[in-house]
């Protein structure tokens, strides 16, 4: 229709632009196989890069999922939905109401991005372990050629005792007080650990004296030492 109220006889053609996809993004920190070491009260932060509407030309907004192990076998799952930042800070002792937390977690996380109706994953998710430092420690040692475990010290102990031991590569650690009837009194790690030298403490007030087991698995290394405990 022409400006004079007349109709043109010329032919216009147009197209209309296909809608693009929300650009690619994957997970930051904490790493893919990271073992983080952390207070009993913490906040975690957990990092992801940008994904762009390139339609709206505005970033999109985050839905963030984590998947956690606090004991074997049961798993506790975590969903936070509309984020606008490319962080999120958790306190992960407050949302599992962790009373006492002495041992590996395992975390497994990933994100969604969404945006004018279309969502879109990360290109990968990512697990980490955290363990509470008040438990092990690395030391400044160089790296043992050999899996180990010394005897503990003090020992004879009265509460607590520190039992140290070496990993020669990234292994999967469990470490077990174990009585002498056999029974398993505590788990004192449940996760994974980098190499290096590591000391972890029994603090053990809740037992009555006499002789315990700690065991160490490490790949396939397994030893033990005895301790005994006086009160």
């Amino acid at each position: 229709l022409n400006t004079d109220g007349t109709y043109s006889s010329e032919t216009w053609r147009f197209q209309t632009a296909e809608p693009q996809p929300l650009t690619p993004f994957d997970l930051v920190e904490p790493g893919n196989g990271d073992t983080l070491r952390v207070p009993a009260f913490f906040r975690l932060d957990l990092v992801w890069q940008t994904s762009v509407d390139p339609d709206l030309e505005y970033q999109a907004l985050y839905s963030l999922f984590m998947e956690i192990q606090v004991t074997c076998g049961i798993d506790t799952f975590i969903y936070y939905e509309g984020l606008v930042d490319t962080m999120s800070a958790i306190n992960l002792s407050d949302t599992l109401n962790l009373n006492r937390w002495d041992r590996a977690i395992d975390v497994l996380w990933w994100i969604e991005a969404c945006s004018g109706g279309e969502t879109i994953e990360c290109e990968n998710a990512f697990e980490f372990s955290i363990v509470p430092y008040n438990r092990v420690t690395d030391t400044k040692s160089p790296i043992p050629e050999d899996f180990s475990i010394s005897q503990a010290y003090p020992n004879p102990f009265n509460s607590t005792t520190n039992i140290r031991f070496g990993l020669p590569k990234n292994e999967l650690v469990l470490v077990k007080i174990i009585d002498l009837t056999g029974n398993v009194v505590e788990t004192l790690i449940d996760g994974r650990l980098p190499a290096g030298y590591h000391t972890v403490s029994w603090n053990s007030l809740d037992y009555p004296a006499g002789v315990y087991i700690c065991n160490l698995q490490a790949g396939g290394f397994s030893e033990a030492v005895k301790m005994v405990l006086v009160k």
